[in-house]
């Protein structure tokens, strides 16, 4: 009898373990690039939190949107060091730079605590990667290119697309619904990190450069609640190519089972030198492993079976750093099942 009491209390504490876990939770990291869906606030009073490495200056976009329920997403954002809330914002969509750099902490909960529901969440990071394996829109952009196909879904998502620029170009930007009932809305954001330099609601962007470096370009729907596919089509004048770091090897979202190859990247004309990022950007942030590299190269450093490993190049010139952007490759899941 004893021993049926002590397992029944065991299955109860269990159980509620599992219903606190339910409700309201540490959802782990997410990356710059990331779309994460089907989530849950079961209870009214439900917290969810969110974590990514940050970096004083950096631009962060973080929407999260209802897709079940009655749920209104409100969206805190707390710094590394412990003090008040950044930023926070009652609409599901959250647009801040960065006053500190380390762990951030973004907490997901219902405006007034009294609704529950399902919800997506997508995160971009500039500067940061602008895709991931779930969802490999966006990347970089050259005038004259059109890309077509990318999509916006599920609803939340942001697609980003990059180019280098300099004071005084002038771009223009077209993003055209295919499929779907997506309502393009653009967002221009500059190599700084600052505010976003102009936006449109109508799919047509025409404007001209006030810094010089990697811009980026986010897509996504203008309420986020819609979904569709879409072409985008970009060009600068003048179209020359700017200085900045091309043709990465690995190709972003590679899948490296070389373990013995290297990085390589284009010469810079006018580099002295190249400071090489490495890692997996969860708890830490990308380490150095490269300063001030003679040539536009480097070997692997280890690397293991089944991650997501992430890799940004500086280089050094006398007129100033080239900043590139943040790129990504995944490892096979095991040897094994490279082997076969």
């Amino acid at each position: 009898m004893q021993r049926q009491g002590m397992f029944l209390i065991v299955c109860i504490f269990v159980l509620l373990g599992w219903s606190i876990w339910a409700y309201g939770t540490d959802r782990g990291t997410i990356q710059s690039g990331e779309t994460r869906t089907g989530l849950q606030i079961l209870v009214a009073s439900a917290i969810d939190t969110w974590k990514f490495q940050g970096t004083a200056g950096d631009r962060i976009l973080f929407n999260a949107e209802t897709t079940a329920g009655a749920l209104d997403p409100y969206i805190q954002l707390y710094p590394p060091s412990g003090g008040a809330r950044e930023d926070y914002d009652y609409y599901g969509s959250l647009d801040h730079q960065l006053a500190e750099s380390g762990e951030y902490t973004v907490t997901i909960s219902d405006d007034y605590n009294d609704e529950v529901g399902t919800y997506n969440v997508s995160f971009l990071k500039i500067p940061g990667s602008v895709s991931s394996a779930e969802d490999p829109d966006g990347g970089p952009n050259a005038s004259g290119q059109t890309i077509v196909g990318s999509a916006i879904t599920p609803i939340s998502d942001m697609d980003a697309f990059q180019f280098y620029g300099t004071v005084g170009d002038r771009i223009l930007f077209n993003a055209e619904t295919t499929a779907g009932t997506l309502d393009p809305y653009i967002q221009l954001y500059p190599p700084s990190g600052g505010a976003r330099e102009d936006y449109d609601y109508y799919g047509s962007l025409d404007h001209q450069l006030v810094e010089s470096g990697l811009y980026t370009v986010v897509v996504s729907d203008d309420y986020n609640n819609e979904v569709g596919t879409y072409n985008v089509s970009f060009s600068k004048n003048p179209s020359q190519v700017r200085p900045g770091i091309y043709n990465p090897l690995p190709a972003n979202g590679a899948n490296v089972s070389n373990f013995s190859g290297s990085f390589r990247w284009d010469a810079v004309s006018g580099a002295t030198g190249y400071d090489l990022y490495f890692g997996e950007n969860v708890t830490t942030a990308l380490q150095k492993i490269g300063s001030n590299l003679s040539s536009p190269s480097r070997a692997f450093p280890a690397l293991e079976f089944g991650k997501v490993y992430y890799w940004h190049v500086v280089a050094h010139t006398t007129t100033g750093d080239v900043q590139g952007p943040y790129w990504w490759f995944t490892t096979p899941v095991s040897y094994l099942l490279w082997t076969r």
